[in-house]
């Protein structure tokens, strides 16, 4: 029974971080996309900016020249994922997401009493094997 419950938490905690994963990766990817949108924007906010400067006139720029700045970009983008360092960065990104409390501290509830009771065991457990190697005590991942 005890083997059962704690295959059980170990599947509930590899799941727990598999989400975690999932979720820091795909904020992580978003977070990137933003900043290409906001370069986009910038751009076009800059040229309308020079543009209205020269003509001295309150006119922003005509939406068919869009495409010529959109294309570009998007084409760069695609670009930095087959050949830069894109997928590299998303990594990273989603790992220091994952370390940001406010998004992965609330521990999850366990479905019954006795996993709540054979986890603070094996938590127990695990943070003094921690001590003794003069490492610090993991949170919880779980109530």
């Amino acid at each position: 029974r005890d083997v059962l419950q704690m295959q059980q938490l170990l599947a509930i905690q590899a799941k727990v971080r598999e989400r975690q994963a999932q979720l820091s990766g795909r904020m992580a990817t978003l977070r990137e996309r933003v900043w290409w949108m906001l370069a986009f924007y910038g751009t076009m906010g800059t040229a309308s900016f020079v543009r209205m400067a020269r003509l001295r006139r309150l006119e922003p720029l005509p939406l068919n020249v869009v495409p010529f700045v959109l294309v570009p970009y998007i084409v760069l983008y695609q670009a930095d994922y087959a050949y830069g360092n894109k997928s590299e960065r998303i990594h990273r990104m989603a790992e220091e997401i994952r370390r940001e409390q406010h998004w992965f501290n609330e521990p999850i509830v366990l479905p019954s009493p006795s996993l709540r009771a054979k986890y603070l065991q094996m938590h127990a457990d695990l943070n003094a094997e921690r001590a003794a190697h003069g490492l610090e005590p993991l949170p919880h991942w779980a109530q």
